[in-house]
C-alpha cells in the first residue's frame, strides 16, 4: 500500500537519506579565490566536489539548472562579474535563480556591518579554520536540507512565483503527489511545470527541482518514512 495515501502535505514527509547514497549522488560547488584544502578532504570521504576561483556566466547557468546541491561561499575576491559586493553578490543571484541550492558562508574575514546580509541570507556558517569532523557534521547536514522535499517543494514555488497558501500551489501539490505514485508519470508532469516558465533556463531549473522532488517523495515512500 502507498505509504501516504493519506497525506496531503509534502511537509508532513519525512526522509532519512543513507549517508552513502548522499556521498554519491550530491555535488558540492566551493567559491573561494584561493583553493582550500577542504576540496581534497571532501574528496578522499568520496564527494564529487568542484572548485572554482570565482562565479562566470557558464556557471551560473549550472547554478541555476541544479547542477549543484550545496555551495560552500567566501566573501572576499569574488563576485566581479555580478557587482561590488562580492561575495554577497554571488548569494543574491543564486538564491534568486536557485533557492533550492544550500549555502554556507566560508570566510574567514570580519565582515562590516554593510555586509551582514552575507551571514544573515545564508543557510549556515563554515569556518574555515573547522576541523573535517566539524566541516563533514554540517556539510551532511546542508546536504540532507537540500535534498529534503519540503526544501525542494519551497524551491519548486518559488521557481514557478506561486504563493504557497494559494490555489494553484494547492492543485500542484496534489499533482505531484499523484504522480509521484507511479514513475511513467514523471515526464508528463515535469512537462506541465516547465510549461509555466518562461525562459529555456527557468524550464530547465523547474524540471530539475520537479524531478529531484518527485525522487525525494518516492524514496520516502519506499522506506515507509
Amino acid at each position: 500500500m502507498w505509504p501516504f495515501t493519506k497525506i496531503t502535505s509534502i511537509r508532513e514527509i519525512k526522509s532519512t537519506i543513507p549517508r552513502d547514497e548522499l556521498v554519491r549522488n550530491s555535488r558540492i560547488l566551493i567559491v573561494d579565490d584561493e583553493e582550500p584544502a577542504l576540496k581534497v578532504d571532501l574528496e578522499k570521504e568520496g564527494f564529487a566536489v568542484h572548485w572554482c576561483a570565482d562565479v562566470d556566466s557558464a556557471l551560473l547557468r549550472q547554478i541555476e539548472r541544479m547542477n549543484y546541491d550545496l555551495i560552500l561561499l567566501d566573501f572576499s575576491g569574488v563576485g566581479t562579474s555580478l557587482g561590488n559586493q562580492e561575495g554577497l553578490d554571488i548569494l543574491k543571484h543564486v538564491k534568486r535563480v536557485a533557492p533550492a541550492v544550500m549555502i554556507l558562508s566560508y570566510t574567514s574575514k570580519a565582515l562590516k556591518s554593510k555586509h551582514a546580509d552575507f551571514y544573515r541570507l545564508t543557510d549556515g556558517v563554515l569556518p574555515k579554520d573547522a576541523g573535517i569532523a566539524d566541516s563533514l557534521e554540517k556539510i551532511e547536514a546542508a546536504l540532507r536540507a537540500a535534498r529534503s522535499a519540503e526544501n525542494l517543494w519551497k524551491a519548486l514555488l518559488n521557481r514557478l512565483g506561486a504563493d504557497p497558501t494559494s490555489p494553484e500551489a494547492e492543485a500542484l501539490q496534489k499533482r505531484i503527489l499523484k504522480a509521484s505514485k507511479k514513475s511513467d508519470s514523471w515526464q508528463s508532469f515535469l512537462d506541465g511545470i516547465s510549461g509555466l516558465v518562461t525562459t529555456d533556463e527557468g524550464k530547465a531549473a523547474a524540471a530539475a527541482i520537479g524531478r529531484r522532488l518527485l525522487q525525494a517523495i518516492a524514496a520516502a515512500a519506499s522506506t515507509g518514512a
